[in-house]
């Protein structure tokens, strides 16, 4: 069974690697959130990786302590590491302003935390090595302790004061960190240092497939970083390697307790030869399996741009109401982008308007039009609240109505403003606007003949 933990330890550790380096490509690096996130993921590489050599009695003494000082060590940074992360998620300066004051003390724990003033010895404990604290356990303790006190504080004041997107990203990840956090901290430290048993620390690596999950699922769901086909893509290999391996050890639980043997031994069971043979041929199948598992969870929002042409087409051309035609588009163009709602603003002769859109759509006041024409006059660039100045007075009248689109509908003037909502499930991509521009441009046509 313990061979079973270390290929998901394995697994877990290659796909988070694999996440750091793809989260620093195009430019990554430059990014501080990006850079955070490469450091937690690297972090818990590291962190998984020393805990699983410090734990193996196949190892000299020696060997286990130098692995536990990184263990320590690692685990500190990682908790260091995972607290500016989701601060700078949250992005709220007040908290970012605290953390940053708390650092310098952090790190010196975290370097005192490779020494033998944590970690004194090591002692054969059954089939694992248990630690002899040094002095100073209490110390790294409230290390991890205080920083994880920031990360949920940020957490929860991220959670009450973003919306949309963001609010989404700090929800995966959040998910993530409650599942994980408290059985880490159960099996490596909690019952280690109360009762000094140390058995159960085989256990203290798996829960981190759960933080892991949610990360990547934040990454491909919800944009966290550009590297949405890499992540999808890696995610199905893990799943597919971790349900080889379930596969692996239950049909040798199996087969061993029938066949009376007590001991499975990796090297020397011969039926090992052709259940490796059966899950070779296995992989592709359940790989295909979740290629098609990973792409209707995260490609939900894909659409297919020329269908979607085409049925507006068709719209356009059979629909003689105006108020019809704008409540039909923006109902269409809803369930394709996605968006949370969609309505049209259109000026008619006399200096009359209509207004129409999705059910409970937020409708723009006279005032609110005025503004946006105002302010941006006769431009027919795409507005986007996000991309907006916090002082910007459109932004605000954006955020009022639940706003993150306006397409301006021109030909020589403007005859009126397509908008869109928040996205459903991610964000607005650059392929969406450059659809619905196409799109604008076909509905003045539209409007103007009907």
């Amino acid at each position: 069974m313990e061979d079973a933990f270390l290929i998901v330890d394995a697994v877990i550790s290659i796909s988070l690697l694999a996440l750091t380096i793809v989260s620093l490509l195009k430019q990554g690096y430059k990014n501080s959130l990006n850079r955070h996130f490469a450091a937690v993921s690297f972090l818990i590489a590291v962190f998984i990786i020393s805990s699983d050599i410090s734990n193996n009695i196949g190892l000299s003494a020696q060997v286990s302590l130098y692995a536990n000082f990184v263990s320590f060590s690692s685990a500190s940074a990682l908790a260091i590491a995972l607290m500016q992360f989701v601060t700078k998620l949250a992005g709220i300066r007040r908290i970012e302003l605290i953390v940053n004051r708390a650092l310098l003390p952090l790190w010196v724990i975290t370097a005192i935390s490779a020494t033998p003033l944590v970690a004194e010895s090591v002692a054969i404990q059954g089939n694992i090595y248990a630690v002899n604290y040094g002095p100073l356990v209490w110390l790294f303790f409230l290390g991890v302790l205080t920083s994880f006190s920031f990360l949920i504080y940020a957490m929860i004041q991220g959670l009450k004061h973003s919306r949309g997107i963001k609010k989404r990203q700090l929800s995966s990840t959040g998910i993530g960190l409650l599942i994980t956090l408290p059985l880490v901290l159960l099996f490596s430290l909690i019952i280690p240092l109360s009762t000094g048993i140390f058995t159960y620390n085989i256990f203290s690596t798996a829960p981190i497939m759960a933080l892991v999950i949610s990360l990547y699922y934040g990454v491909v769901r919800y944009h966290l970083f550009d590297v949405r086909s890499a992540a999808v893509r890696t995610l199905a290999y893990i799943l597919s390697l971790v349900v080889l391996a379930i596969i692996y050890y239950v049909f040798m639980i199996i087969i061993s307790s029938f066949l009376g043997v007590k001991n499975i031994s990796i090297s020397q069971n011969p039926l090992n030869v052709g259940l490796e043979l059966i899950l070779l041929f296995a992989f592709q199948p359940i790989k295909k399996f979740f290629d098609r598992l990973t792409n209707s969870i995260f490609y939900r929002d894909y659409y297919n741009s020329a269908e979607f042409f085409g049925r507006l087409n068709q719209l356009f051309t059979s629909t003689g109401d105006l108020r019809s035609l704008l409540e039909r588009t923006s109902a269409e163009v809803t369930d394709t982008i996605k968006s949370e709602q969609v309505f049209l603003f259109i000026h008619t002769r006399g200096g009359h308007y209509v207004t129409a859109g999705t059910e409970h759509h937020r409708r723009p006041s006279v005032d609110d039009i005025m503004l946006l024409q105002k302010t941006y006059g006769k431009k027919k660039d795409v507005i986007v609240a996000s991309m907006l100045s916090d002082d910007d007075l459109v932004r605000k009248m954006m955020i009022s109505h639940r706003i993150e689109l306006i397409l301006p509908l021109a030909q020589n003037d403007i005859v009126g403003y397509l908008f869109l909502g928040e996205h459903k499930t991610s964000q607005y991509t650059i392929r969406d606007v450059k659809v619905l521009g196409t799109v604008a441009d076909s509905l003045v046509i539209a409007v103007q003949n009907t």
